[in-house]
């Protein structure tokens, strides 16, 4: 993956005569495991060869499995560059070539930009984590009781820190993204619903109705984890619409359960911003360490950010 944190598997393994079978099944499924992990942490949009994005669609299945999976296409030496924000990176190919621009003085280092991902995503597609994430936010799901006694669970909702705005999924065409370029502008001043969706708010204020909604997304889509902040997720309200509702009984609910969720992070904060700031290069922490203080301060960030916009809200409604 990414940012220093490489890994390699030895090919066939070494089983005895005895347990020959046990050997080859156990070496095979390392292999599976390390070529879906490199595949997926090193992928690039299949648009950039368009002749691969016509046999696919062509393909019913095929088809299928890009839109839920995200098809890519291998670009050896190019996945080797390393992700970082703000980078200016535009990629354009076609059938024959593959084209990747950007500016560097000569000495820099080359990176690439993978797009507007938080330290979770990182931490799961790649292995590492950066500081001060602009794109970092806190998944949030919650659990609501139903007449029958059962319990459904509604999200997660991304609660960001509103650092990211500007920030384009499109127009991203580092690994896995579907674009042509990337920009990390985050010149825009946040609104609330920059940090936290509006598809939260109806959530508390109705959620057997919105359980009824988002079952109903997940049949249409035949898969059960669906983002809320997507907006053909739910065509009843805009998650960047200011004329949204909002409830201040809501609004305190919210207050209550995020400030519960920050105290853990609030413990740790001097803490996590010690290892955060190392370099994992100079062995003063493990990689594992650094790499998880940092996701826990893009956490903490993310919850400051909600909490102060709510407190304000609350505030400025009494």
């Amino acid at each position: 993956s990414g940012n220093g944190s490489g890994s390699d598997v030895s090919g066939n393994g070494s089983g005895s005569n005895d347990s020959g079978n046990t050997g080859r099944a156990a070496s095979l499924q390392e292999d599976l495991s390390w070529a879906h992990g490199a595949y997926f942490s090193r992928r690039f949009p299949v648009r950039l060869c368009p002749a691969e994005v016509a046999r696919i669609s062509a393909d019913k299945d095929g088809a299928a499995a890009m839109g839920k999976h995200g098809t890519g296409i291998m670009l050896p030496l190019f996945d080797l560059l390393n992700h970082k924000h703000g980078a200016q990176v535009t990629w354009t190919g076609d059938d024959s070539r593959v084209a990747f621009c950007l500016e560097a003085a000569a000495g820099d280092e080359v990176f690439n930009n993978y797009g507007p991902k938080s330290n979770e995503e990182l931490l799961m597609g790649f292995g590492f984590a950066t500081l001060n994430n602009p794109s970092d936010t806190y998944n949030l799901r919650l659990t609501v009781g139903q007449q029958d006694g059962s319990r459904v669970s509604l999200g997660p909702f991304q609660i960001g820190t509103g650092a990211g705005i500007g920030l384009s999924e499109s127009t991203v065409a580092g690994h896995g993204q579907d674009g042509s370029a990337s920009s990390d502008d985050t010149n825009a001043e946040a609104s609330l619903f920059d940090v936290i969706p509006a598809s939260l708010f109806a959530a508390i204020a109705d959620p057997a109705g919105f359980a009824r909604k988002q079952h109903t997304v997940q049949d249409g889509k035949d898969h059960a984890n669906i983002d809320h902040n997507d907006h053909d997720d739910h065509d009843d309200y805009d998650d960047h619409d200011d004329a949204v509702g909002v409830d201040l009984d809501d609004a305190l609910l919210l207050l209550h359960t995020l400030t519960a969720r920050l105290a853990p992070f609030e413990a740790t904060a001097s803490r996590d911003r010690q290892f955060a700031c190392m370099d994992p290069a100079d062995g003063q922490a493990a990689a594992q360490v650094v790499f998880a203080a940092r996701y826990r301060c893009g956490q903490h960030a993310a919850l400051c950010s909600a909490t102060a916009m709510l407190q304000a809200l609350c505030q400025d409604c009494k």
